[in-house]
């Protein structure tokens, strides 16, 4: 018992003492950009789906690396983005109960307090949904977050979620799904029902049929919307200082997606773009695919290694960027629990 307590308060001291500051004078200072969308899977023509023409990402992929193994840790929302945010799985923190509400623990600090430590601006963008209160997390998170709120000079880390493949979009009355996207539908091919080919474990019926064409429609609207973010951040000549990560927070939102412990609740697209200055440091060289396996709890050490902050020992990810990414994964982990 005494050596437990004493492992215990080694533990919590020594996240105590943990410190977020750069270990390095020169460490890079690049901004971070997380374009993150809802309940999709790879189901892009980056990826090679032809029913899917997103032609912004597809630039996005050209630019930057293609991951093709990339996992959320749950398939379904708030504890895929507790282990997103925090660098820990959520059956770790007690965040794995869909809608819970978790007091996060003390020694656990998550990405943006980390990064708002050494100076940078965070901003989220709505969505935050970890099954924990996020206090003191961001400078804004709400509707109107944004970069350009920061100080002049200031770096930034920005997250701007994207609903329009969320599931709850696909349902409702022809005239109601009209009205919600009815800014985006006339810039887009609808498309065919007939022309998608259903996986062989769904129905082939015309209200299936209706239901995955309006996904891929979906998919073309957040294509549009991912954009407007990267023409702002050209209009405020920030494309040559930001890192951009685009990728989805789960899989689709369809049956046997969705909360199932399948690829197809839990494969994610995944995409890297780096300005010229940071492509060799990072390895990431335009046009790049890699199958190298990504975990969502390697994303808060993987920034906080690319900016030499130093990652601390609570946090269960691997870097997959950064000057300790050296260490590849063999496997992934993934839990389902109960929803709602």
């Amino acid at each position: 018992m005494k050596r437990t307590l004493l492992v215990a308060l080694g533990i919590a001291f020594s996240a105590f003492l943990y410190s977020c500051n750069s270990k390095e004078k020169n460490a890079p200072r690049p901004n971070i950009l997380w374009l993150t969308i809802e309940d999709l899977t790879p189901m892009l023509s980056a990826y090679g789906d032809s029913l899917a023409a997103t032609p912004n990402i597809d630039r996005l992929a050209q630019k930057g690396v293609r991951y093709t193994n990339a996992y959320a840790t749950a398939a379904v929302c708030s504890p895929a983005r507790s282990a997103l945010i925090t660098g820990v799985h959520a059956t770790t923190l007690g965040t794995q109960h869909l809608r819970s509400e978790t007091k996060l623990p003390d020694l656990v600090k998550a990405l943006p307090t980390c990064l708002r430590e050494t100076g940078y601006y965070c901003s989220n963008n709505d969505k935050e949904d970890y099954n924990f209160e996020a206090v003191d997390f961001w400078d804004e998170s709400n509707k109107t977050a944004h970069w350009r709120n920061r100080k002049p000079e200031q770096p930034f880390f920005a997250v701007f979620n994207f609903m329009a493949t969320h599931q709850s979009r696909i349902f409702g009355t022809d005239s109601a799904y009209n009205a919600r996207f009815e800014k985006y539908l006339p810039r887009i091919e609808r498309t065919d029902p007939e022309a998608i080919k259903l996986p062989s474990y769904f129905l082939d019926s015309p209200q299936i049929r209706r239901m995955w064409a309006r996904y891929y429609d979906n998919v073309k609207i957040v294509d549009l919307q991912i954009q407007e973010i990267i023409d702002q951040l050209e209009e405020d000549h920030l494309t040559d200082d930001t890192i951009i990560f685009f990728f989805s927070d789960h899989g689709i939102g369809m049956p046997r997606g969705k909360r199932a412990l399948y690829d197809s609740g839990l494969q994610v697209p995944l995409i890297v773009v780096a300005p010229e200055k940071y492509q060799k440091e990072f390895g990431l060289k335009p046009g790049r695919i890699t199958d190298r396996l990504v975990s969502f709890v390697d994303f808060a050490p993987t920034l906080l290694d690319m900016l030499h902050l130093g990652v601390p020992e609570f946090m269960q990810g691997v870097p997959f960027l950064g000057p300790n990414s050296e260490n590849e994964r063999e496997f992934v982990f993934a839990a389902a629990d109960r929803v709602d």
